[in-house]
């Protein structure tokens, strides 16, 4: 396939980006259907108009804008570049063909530049003001190990390796932003698959051109990976679901309140249970929306190694440190798993015109 230049793909998002008011959408794209590795793409927009309930309607269910290939358990996020337009950038993972190494990174319809090393399962954030990638850990294809390494993308540049390196090889892990200073890792999978309770707070020195210091934080209650993750209100930190020790799905929820930005703070603080999710699921969709008060999880699997996939999207709402879970009326019309998720803001829609 070809690589596409960054002025055909800026004239691409031109087009592709369309104007609308109050709803949000979230995109999802690539993952495990069932039968395949998948590069359909769906587009849903979300509104909440009696200020409670989210209602959820598929947009263009016939006109798609597809990934480059079938992949699944990719990384990636949606990037803001400097003209104020959005687009999601995303790498690696297995491919629809067995690539044996694939260094390939893609947005919507197209390749980009890759990034140095071939991973599946990692986890990304958004660095600096929205326009650099930074991926972390997951399984290197060519060696099926875990990984330390990551990697800073920045759209039309590719990728190079960081300085900065995880505090243990890990996949399947969470890493979720907080703010521009501090980030929290927690969870994920070691050697051998080994599931880990562990979690970490990175700051005040995290950054694009600096190495900052991972400092231990209270361990999960419970080991998890392939969990779902997530932010609300910019500071209850969220592990919902995933796979335990022994490779069961589960549907426990452990809940860190972020009281203080300082991360040597944060060390005297503990995880504690949230509300049980209705369905134990592993390797769903989760996205903030809502200004982060509410925590969608879409699609993943209930039962590891199956074909059990599901179609269901479930809601978890916070208000101040109250949590509770809703299953949403809406159903995806086919089942996915280990698909990517991207939430654009409400003035910006996808056409595929």
């Amino acid at each position: 396939m070809p690589v596409v230049t960054q002025n055909q793909i800026e004239l691409f998002l031109a087009i592709l980006f369309i104007k609308i008011p109050e709803e949000e959408l979230l995109i999802l794209t690539t993952g495990y259907n069932g039968e395949e590795r998948t590069r359909e793409t769906q587009v849903i927009a979300i509104s909440n108009r009696d200020n409670d309930a989210l209602t959820l309607s598929l947009c263009n269910p016939n006109d798609y804008w597809n990934a480059p290939r079938g992949l699944e358990m990719a990384s990636g996020s949606l990037l803001e570049l400097q003209d104020g337009s959005f687009v999601p950038v995303f790498c690696g993972g297995y491919t629809s063909d067995d690539d044996p190494d694939p260094t390939e990174c893609y947005t919507l319809g197209s390749m980009i530049q890759g990034e140095p090393t071939s991973r599946v399962g990692a986890a990304s954030l958004v660095l600096g003001q929205g326009e650099t990638l930074w991926i972390t850990g997951g399984n290197s294809i060519v060696s099926s190990l875990p990984l330390d390494t990551t990697t800073l993308y920045e759209f039309g540049r590719g990728g190079q390796l960081a300085d900065i390196s995880l505090p243990e090889r890990k996949s399947f892990h969470c890493l979720e932003k907080i703010s521009d200073d501090l980030a929290i890792l927690y969870g994920g999978e070691g050697y051998k698959q080994q599931v880990s309770d562990k979690s970490w707070s990175i700051g005040p020195e995290f950054g694009i051109d600096n190495v900052g210091d991972w400092i231990p934080l209270a361990s999960l209650s419970k080991a998890r990976s392939r969990h779902m993750c997530g932010v609300l209100n910019g500071s209850i930190v969220i592990a919902a679901g995933g796979i335990n020790s022994i490779n069961q799905t589960i549907d426990t929820v452990e809940l860190f309140y972020i009281m203080d930005h300082d991360p040597a703070q944060l060390t005297n603080q503990s995880w504690i249970p949230g509300p049980e999710m209705p369905l134990a699921l592993a390797g769903a969709v989760s996205a903030t929306v809502k200004e982060q008060t509410k925590l969608v999880i879409v699609g993943g699997v209930a039962v590891l190694d199956s074909s059990e996939i599901s179609k269901t999207v479930l809601v978890l709402s916070c208000f101040n440190m109250d949590c509770h879970w809703t299953i949403n009326n809406f159903e995806l019309p086919y089942s996915r798993a280990y698909s990517l998720g991207f939430v654009l803001p409400g003035q910006a829609m996808i056409s595929g015109s």
